[in-house]
């Protein structure tokens, strides 16, 4: 999970000073924040299904090389997203240079890495599960930024359902119970809900603290919501998707 710890080089993640930083500046950073994500969607979104529809002509025409650099590009794509996973917390923590360009970089890989759903899925699920995505998100986002207290139980909370999924994970490597899978699953998601909601409240107390490079700071904190917001989608579509085959 991405993070500001190295954020003005404050390795006490409970130690902000509100007072640097106005309510209605507070508000104006958070909203852009959540601006920013709302277009990314958009935009991967839009692109995903372009690429998909371009794939699936060069299928239908029999373009065999554009089919294959296509899928080239999911490959690269999946090793670069990897990547970017890395890079982008570093340009954060330096804070020397802008974080846009990495933030594109990251979208164009899993824009095109997500256009592959359009093949597993029919239209009318995907828009069903952006749907229920959306309410999901923010009901744990309003739930985050609504807390208060400190961040350390929930983080406590989230680091020990991760280690009792590691661990039913493997247990079921062997014993191939349906029932522990189901168990995981929901375990996986939860983990991500409770994620969604700490990184908004984490976001919150960022913008609060009076941080600098806001800039850099909006970016960051939309691509950390993004990646929690397609993290939820894929949870759900993997859990619909069981859902309709079984009826």
């Amino acid at each position: 999970m991405p993070s500001f710890n190295s954020l003005n080089g404050n390795s006490n993640q409970e130690n902000y000073s509100y007072e640097y930083a106005a309510p209605a500046k507070q508000n104006n950073l958070l909203t852009k924040v959540f601006g920013v994500m709302f277009i990314s969607l958009l935009v991967t979104a839009a692109v995903s299904f372009g690429l998909a529809h371009l794939f699936a002509y060069f299928v239908n025409q029999g373009i065999d090389v554009g089919a294959e650099i296509m899928l080239g590009l999911m490959g690269v794509s999946g090793i670069g997203l990897l990547v970017m996973a890395f890079v982008m917390p570093m340009v954060m923590a330096r804070g020397k240079h802008s974080l846009l360009p990495s933030y594109i970089v990251y979208l164009s890989f899993l824009s095109i890495l997500l256009s592959s759903l359009y093949f597993a899925y029919d239209l009318g699920t995907l828009v069903y599960t952006f749907g229920v995505t959306s309410v999901v998100f923010g009901i744990m986002a309003l739930l985050g930024y609504l807390s208060k207290g400190s961040l350390r139980p929930a983080g406590m909370l989230i680091g020990g359902l991760f280690m009792g999924v590691i661990m039913l994970s493997l247990m079921n490597i062997f014993l191939q119970s349906d029932s522990i899978a189901w168990v995981t699953s929901m375990a996986v998601f939860a983990i991500m809900l409770f994620i969604t909601m700490y990184d908004v409240r984490r976001i919150k107390d960022i913008i609060a603290s009076g941080a600098q490079n806001n800039y850099n700071l909006v970016l960051y904190g939309s691509f950390m919501l993004y990646v929690d917001f397609i993290n939820i989608f894929l949870r759900l579509l993997i859990i619909l998707g069981r859902n309709s085959q079984r009826n």
